[in-house]
């Protein structure tokens, strides 16, 4: 069978393992599969390659935002694309998880077009999330079921629900930077209370999206990473820039704690059986943990959340808008793991096994055509 596999992977390290995962899954699932990639932005100018292969998949991402114009050229899509289309694992995108923001969630005009010619292909959509799952069941899509994302699955640790390497000692902490820049003066909270609580355990900083400046990162946005990185430095912690690649996850691989603000740093140690602890920006992170069943802690302050799109991105630049109390409730959730010899993440890892199976049986779908 030949696929495409329209790839969102630009420089954020979480989207290169969307696509890692997802083509392994492809692989996994459907033997003897040729996989071709073709980046989203190069859509319209290969549609004639498109068009040559059997079906078309897109992993993973924000493919269920409200308004999808400029991420992908839709209208040359919806006119011009003739192969059928899976959506694996796509998810919503919303500032938090509240009830109120997943059912006033509106699809634009062209975005549902868009969503509903690949509905037609007739494999449903898989979703990320329970939020995912709701969102388009409100907006008529009834046949969407919770699969996942991609990225929580590494074939290694499929079936597996204990800890990778048991309950041990702390002795690599790995910490994920932040995606918005308001939030990086929680992530050095956040170094200081893990410093002093495991004293003697080595850390890293991981920057997902990288430190200086390139085409994807302003020269603003970029001196101030640098900045932090320079002063995560000053705390006893290295810093590492995984950008442009999956590879650079392998520094999760033998971590005993994740504590930080990526959800596919989040997501990679759950895959891997490791502790993890997400502090969420945004309605991603809460689906995740609400769907795993995890204990929330929030990088805002829940308090003065505002709906409104416009208001909100001055809002959110605003001191007051961060939770100060993300060290209290770090602790907290720390002992709590350590009270219940990580239960909590042993019940996740047993439902994410329950949903490695509703993947692959919604994958295998390409291939009973």
């Amino acid at each position: 069978m030949e696929i495409v596999y329209l790839s969102g992977a630009y420089k954020n390290a979480g989207d290169f393992l969307i696509e890692k995962r997802a083509v392994e899954l492809l692989e996994y699932a459907i033997p003897g599969v040729n996989i071709t990639r073709i980046l989203r932005s190069d859509i319209a100018g290969k549609i004639g390659e498109i068009n040559e292969r059997d079906a078309v998949v897109i992993g993973g991402g924000p493919i269920y935002q409200e308004n999808l114009d400029g991420y992908m050229p839709l209208q040359a899509y919806i006119d011009k694309v003739k192969r059928p289309t899976m959506i694996m694992g796509g998810g919503w995108y919303g500032p938090d998880g509240g009830a109120s923001t997943v059912f006033r969630y509106r699809f634009e005009e062209l975005t549902k077009r868009f969503l509903q010619k690949i509905y037609e292909s007739g494999f449903g959509f898989s979703c990320r999330d329970i939020h995912t799952v709701n969102v388009l069941r409100n907006a008529g899509f009834k046949d969407s079921v919770m699969t996942g994302c991609p990225a929580w699955y590494d074939l290694e640790f499929a079936g597996k629900a204990d800890l990778r390497d048991g309950d041990g000692p702390i002795r690599k902490i790995v910490v994920s930077d932040p995606a918005k820049l308001c939030n990086l003066e929680g992530a050095l909270g956040v170094v200081r209370y893990l410093r002093d609580r495991y004293p003697r355990a080595e850390m890293t900083v991981v920057f997902h999206r990288g430190i200086t400046n390139d085409k994807y990162t302003s020269g603003k946005s970029g001196n101030m990473l640098f900045r932090y990185a320079g002063l995560f430095e000053d705390l006893g912690a290295k810093v590492l820039d995984i950008s442009y690649s999956a590879d650079g996850f392998r520094v999760y691989d033998d971590c005993d704690l994740h504590v930080g603000f990526r959800v596919h740093a989040h997501i990679y140690n759950l895959s891997r059986r490791n502790r993890t602890i997400l502090i969420e920006e945004d309605g991603r992170g809460a689906g995740v943990n609400e769907t795993l069943g995890l204990p929330s802690i929030r990088a805002y302050d829940d308090r003065v959340l505002v709906k409104n799109v416009y208001l909100r991105k001055i809002h959110t630049r605003m001191p007051y808008y961060a939770n100060r109390h993300i060290a209290d409730e770090l602790g907290s959730y720390l002992d709590l793991l350590e009270a219940t010899g990580c239960q909590y993440l042993k019940n996740a890892f047993a439902l994410q096994n329950i949903y490695f199976d509703r993947m692959t049986d919604f994958v295998r779908q390409l291939g009973q055509g």
